[in-house]
């Protein structure tokens, strides 16, 4: 944490905690978490196979629980703003759903490509979005409209899949508190760890041509 209300880490990367993933053991489960409700402390985590995005809630890093589950047909990634939940489903990749906290669907946003990944920034209103359909994997950046539709394109993030080796990561993260360290947080399977990279985002190039840090962690796939 950059403002001293998280856990203390030794080294970034070091668990914290870890809880038994819901849909339990086995092979090809193809379970992510991929959002934190900042209202409801809730963690929400899709398993693809399963058609179903399953909330966990924790007390503080402790006593993990599930919450409630509701269908999402083959969910992969997702991102959460002010009480909307936007997920990435291989049933339409060129679409989001928006959800509510009790599972109830408000609507798709149309994105008009392919897209793999998709991140908020709280703080700013923002949506990115990877587009997946051009060379390159481009982040388009967009406002977001008070009821939680898409604004207007304010940027393009290229370079981040060549920084990283190009490979592509099937989700990504943005974290506005990590404005000094860097913000963007992708996967790279191939050597399974997440990289951090720091966005300018008066004119949304990526700072240096590489990434600022990186850690190791259990991945073995682009859908990590």
């Amino acid at each position: 944490s950059v403002d001293g209300s998280g856990p203390r880490r030794d080294n970034m990367g070091d668990i914290i905690a870890q809880f038994n993933q819901p849909q339990g053991a086995g092979a090809n489960i193809y379970c992510s978490p991929v959002a934190w409700d900042w209202e409801n402390e809730v963690m929400y985590v899709t398993i693809y196979n399963a058609s179903v995005v399953v909330e966990i809630a924790h007390d503080n890093y402790q006593n993990f629980r599930e919450v409630r589950r509701f269908n999402v047909p083959s969910p992969m990634d997702g991102a959460w703003w002010n009480n909307i939940l936007y997920i990435h489903s291989l049933s339409n990749t060129s679409q989001f759903q928006r959800y509510d906290i009790a599972g109830n669907n408000l609507g798709a946003i149309n994105m008009g490509f392919s897209c793999y990944g998709v991140a908020t920034d709280i703080e700013n209103n923002w949506l990115f979005a990877q587009n997946t359909s051009v060379a390159g994997y481009p982040i388009y950046v967009y406002s977001i409209n008070p009821n939680g539709t898409l604004g207007q394109q304010i940027g393009t993030i290229s370079g981040i899949y060549a920084a990283n080796g190009n490979v592509l990561s099937y989700g990504f993260d943005w974290f506005y508190k990590h404005s000094e360290e860097g913000q963007l947080w992708y996967t790279k399977y191939t050597t399974q760890q997440v990289m951090q990279y720091k966005i300018n985002t008066a004119n949304w190039t990526m700072v240096g041509n590489a990434a600022v840090r990186s850690f190791s962690v259990g991945i073995n796939q682009l859908y990590d």
